[in-house]
């Protein structure tokens, strides 16, 4: 958690500082950055979105493969005795085949996110190069250059920031319950401290 959050500002930091390289070489490009920006907040919201029941949904079915794991080490005797290998080595394929198919929903949207965030990136890239052509004589080569070299790296930046960002957000959701239950008041114990019965209670064969 501290590693992904300190390398999500690392980059974060990058990116901002790339930013400000565009702006200051070109500074009609905010009009094209500001939005970039609402473009690249919509789109990080709507993965994380996305993510968070992915990430659920892939534990949900991921349980059942370690139980049924654990239940077949404890019982393979009785599995080979009733010649039912064929049908637990089923069930478990079943069950591996439903988690598997949570992991590449996972890849598909880490690709959809890497496609829109390069579109964006491009776009900025785009408008650099454009303006460094129409503005050579006012900016010169070694300006154009270093805001051309800048932008070329806005797409990886953009891309790491917000899976680095996402995956920290999840593990913050770890952290939260664990301050949840740590605050939490324990359950009354077995006895109630409340209304006790009298000395020699029951007396009687009845209640």
């Amino acid at each position: 958690l501290v590693t992904n959050l300190a390398i999500t500002l690392q980059i974060a930091m990058s990116l901002f500082a790339t930013l400000a390289v565009v702006v200051a070489s070109l500074w009609w490009t905010v009009f094209v950055i500001l939005p970039l920006v609402a473009y690249f907040w919509a789109t990080r919201r709507s993965y994380q979105r996305s993510l968070i029941e992915i990430k659920r949904w892939g534990a949900v079915t991921r349980s059942p493969v370690y139980q049924l794991f654990a239940q077949c080490l404890d019982g393979l005797f009785t599995i080979r005795a009733y010649r039912q290998g064929d049908h637990v080595l089923a069930r478990m394929a079943a069950m591996v085949d439903a988690n598997v198919r949570w992991d590449l929903a996972e890849q598909a949207a880490a690709r959809w996110l890497s496609m829109r965030l390069a579109w964006a990136g491009g776009s900025l890239t785009l408008a650099c190069a454009l303006g460094g052509v129409a503005l050579r004589d006012r900016l010169g080569a070694a300006s154009t250059g270093l805001m051309l070299s800048y932008a070329l790296n806005l797409t990886f930046s953009l891309i790491m920031v917000t899976r680095l960002s996402s995956q920290t957000e999840n593990n913050f959701n770890a952290v939260e319950r664990v301050l949840h239950y740590g605050s939490t008041l324990p359950e009354a114990g077995g006895l109630d401290e409340g209304a006790s019965a009298p000395r020699g209670w029951p007396s009687e064969g009845r209640v």
